[in-house]
Parts: C-alpha cells; sequence; structure tokens
C-alpha cells in the first residue's frame, strides 16, 4: 500500500485534503476509491495538516494490518507517532483481534518538531452524554486557558454509517446542523469535518473507532495542541473488570485508556476524558448544564431535530437516570417524556434483568435504591422478559411464514400464467 501525493484541493465550498492510494487488494476486490480525503469548511482551511502524512497512515493502519499489507509513504511522518506504531499500537491491535498482522512502515521522512506553533484545544462534539460531559468539565468549569476547551469538531468517519450510503450524508449534515446552533449560542468554533475514511474500514464501526476518529483528528492537527477524546465506555473500575470481553468485538471498550494516548505526536496531544465517571454520574453532572435541555441527542431512533424517542437503548438509560432524580420533565423539550413512561416498567424490568451483565444498567438500579425508586423484583422481571422474547420469536416466526405465504402465491400465479 503506497500512500503519496499529498495535497490540498479547492472544491466549491470546501477544501480537500487528499492522498493518492496504491493498494492492490481494494483494486482486485471491486475498489473505486484511488484517494483518501476529508475535507473542512472554506474558514478552517489553515487547519488542514498537508504538511505530513499522520491522519492517514492512521487511518489506513488496521485495513493494512487487515491484508498484511505493508506502507509505504511518500513524505513524512511524526517521529513519535512512527515509533509508536511500530513499538506498541501493532502489538496491541494484534492482541485485539489475532488475524491481523504485524506490517513494515517505510516513510520519507520522520519529523521530530511540533508541525506549527498551535494554539487550540479541541474536542469532538455529537450532542451526547459522554460528549457534554466533557465540554462541562473542559470548558464550561475549566478556568485554566491552557486546557479550556476552545474548538468544537464533529467527524464523519464511520459513526454517521457507511461511506456512500445516501443516508450517511443527509444524517451527518443533519447532526452538524443542529450541533452549529449550539456552537453559535456559546460563540466556539465547529468545524464539520467530511471523509472518506470510513471507506476503508468495512469491518465497522467498532473495530475501528479509534483508529478513525484519531484519524480524523490528526488531519486538522495543525492548529490544535489538545484534544479531549469523550470516553464512551466504562469508568476505570468497570473498564478492567470488563475491557478482556470486547476483544473483536469493540476496539474502544477494549483498549481505549491506553492506546488513544499513543497516537499523541510532537504536534497534538490527545487526552482521554470521562473515564473517570461512570455513566450515571456523567449524566447527573450534565443535568446542572442549562444547554444540555436544549441540545442533548442520545436517541438511537430519531433525527437530530427530533426529540428523543424516550425507548431505545440510551434513551431508556438516561431517562431512567433522569426520572430517578425527578429531573426528566426539565428535557420535555428534547425527549419524548410520553413515550418513555408509557415504557417506562418495561424498561425498568430490561435494567433489573441485565443488572449482573452491564454496568451501565446495575449503577443506575444501585442509584434507584439510593433515591427510594422500587424497581420490579428478579421473579418478576423473569416472567416479564421471558414472554417479551417469546413473543417476538412468534412474530418473527409468523412474519417468516407470511412472506413465505406470499411468495407461494405470487408463485402460484406466475405457474398459472406460464402454464
Amino acid at each position: 500500500m503506497k500512500i503519496s501525493n499529498l495535497r490540498k484541493e479547492n472544491r466549491g465550498e470546501e477544501i480537500h485534503l487528499v492522498a493518492d492510494v496504491e493498494n492492490t487488494r481494494y483494486e482486485t476486490e471491486g475498489s473505486k476509491e484511488n484517494t483518501i480525503w476529508v475535507s473542512v469548511p472554506r474558514e478552517f482551511e489553515e487547519y488542514l495538516t498537508d504538511d505530513c502524512y499522520d491522519g492517514f497512515l492512521v487511518a489506513l493502519l488496521y485495513p493494512a494490518m487487515t491484508y498484511g499489507e505493508d506502507i509505504e509513504i511518500d513524505g513524512a511522518v511524526s517521529k513519535r507517532l512512527m515509533r509508536n506504531i511500530n513499538k506498541f499500537i501493532q502489538e496491541i491491535l494484534a492482541t485485539y483481534n489475532h488475524k491481523l498482522k504485524r506490517i513494515t512502515i517505510t516513510v520519507k521522512e520522520v519529523t521530530g518538531a511540533p508541525l506549527t506553533s498551535t494554539t487550540h484545544i479541541g474536542t469532538g462534539f455529537s450532542g451526547g452524554v459522554d460528549s457534554f460531559s466533557t465540554i462541562y468539565d473542559n470548558y464550561v468549569l475549566e478556568q485554566d486557558p491552557e486546557y479550556k476547551i476552545d474548538t468544537l469538531v464533529c467527524l464523519n468517519v464511520g459513526s454517521h454509517g457507511m461511506f456512500g450510503d445516501e443516508r450517511t450524508g443527509k444524517l451527518f449534515s443533519s447532526r452538524c446542523a443542529f450541533l452549529k446552533r449550539y456552537a453559535a449560542i456559546v460563540n466556539l468554533p465547529f468545524i464539520a469535518v467530511n471523509s472518506n475514511i470510513h471507506y476503508y474500514h468495512k469491518l465497522g464501526h467498532f473495530h475501528t473507532a479509534v483508529l478513525t476518529q484519531i484519524s480524523g483528528f490528526l488531519t486538522i492537527q495543525k492548529m490544535i495542541k489538545k484534544f479531549y477524546i469523550a470516553s464512551v465506555g466504562w469508568n476505570y473500575d468497570q473498564w478492567i473488570k470488563e475491557a478482556a470481553n470486547q476483544r473483536n468485538r469493540n476496539i474502544e471498550e477494549f483498549a481505549e485508556p491506553y492506546l488513544l494516548p499513543l497516537f499523541s505526536t510532537e504536534t497534538t496531544e490527545f487526552i482521554l476524558d470521562g473515564i473517570q465517571y461512570t455513566r450515571v454520574q456523567k449524566t447527573l453532572a450534565i443535568s446542572n448544564y442549562p444547554l444540555t435541555r436544549q441540545f442533548l441527542n442520545v436517541c438511537l431512533r430519531n433525527e437530530p431535530n427530533d426529540k428523543n424517542c424516550g425507548e431505545c437503548l440510551k434513551c431508556a438509560r438516561v431517562g431512567l437516570t433522569l426520572s430517578t432524580v425527578d429531573r426528566l420533565d426539565e428535557y420535555k423539550d428534547v425527549f419524548d417524556i410520553s413515550a418513555y413512561k408509557k415504557s417506562e416498567y418495561m424498561l425498568m424490568c430490561m435494567a433489573v434483568d441485565q443488572y449482573k451483565s452491564n454496568p451501565f444498567m446495575s449503577d443506575i438500579v444501585n442509584l434507584g435504591g439510593e433515591h427510594g425508586k422500587k424497581y420490579p423484583s428478579s421473579g418478576v422481571v423473569f416472567i416479564r422478559i421471558t414472554l417479551m422474547r417469546l413473543l417476538k420469536k412468534i412474530v418473527k416466526g409468523l412474519a417468516r411464514l407470511f412472506r413465505m405465504e406470499s411468495m407461494l402465491r405470487r408463485f402460484m400465479r406466475w405457474w398459472r400464467v406460464q402454464h
């Protein structure tokens, strides 16, 4: 795999940072992509890092290890990053996924000096609990200018969906439009970074999320000296207990605490934030930040401009936590409270059912115990959950049956016409 010809391209309202990619395996598998790129709005052109390949090296590391292809880079890479990839990062990735192969990386130049006199402190911003927790700690409450966030970034590198899917682009655009409203209120720059990085990560976002996220940030490292990365998993104690179960399932929950800082360069330091808290602690903390009542967006189902549905897994976690401390009604503008209340008892049953297997749910049930919220007994939960699962199986079975009957009827009509 060869990466070369790093350049900026002016494409209307956006400036693209582009490199050519020569990759035999992808070409033989029908790839139509022979470049890797990110783009930013024109006003943020100075952020694009066009004098080193750090971002694109990280972006293509996992795919290269998947196919056992060495990487050749016709340009400069951070000395610190290169050393960490060769000594540590490849070993961590191979431990996560035993099918990955160690590769050799050849670069034209390594640079041991910062790329520029960086000034900004950034974070990724999605509007979720983890994201707002980082903003609340390191922007709202932080007084030290050396650590206070002053730039918000939203990446399209896989969390919005697969590359090339029309829905992915629409979701990214709608989320950016929603989040920019918050950025305007707090008067912070908001950088929407679009890309085709996730084209090269066909195994799925959960396997490569740390790498795709870091690669996007590294392509704009030129102006940012610190990046806070909001932890999306457990706190330290939970991570120690649960990480081993995430091998080859979720790279963030398997190795995020020690993998992520290794991507820091001489220019930009990456700081994992929020792992010092449980998800319940984060939710309760940000409930003290009034703007979350306008912009909290956790839903797995609805668009950002719609209310959180109140019924999906993420809405359930937030709803159960806030209702326990009598603060859910404060989120009526962004949360479908009536839908949540109709489902609350079943969501409580689900929390009890997952008490031993899901740290997020055990924390919520424990919070309920501290505040006198009565959860269903394990016996009642067993009956309800068993019935619910049985009903789902019946519905799925009937759906398959009716589809087969429909196909049979169509076949018989065709047979009668032909014969």
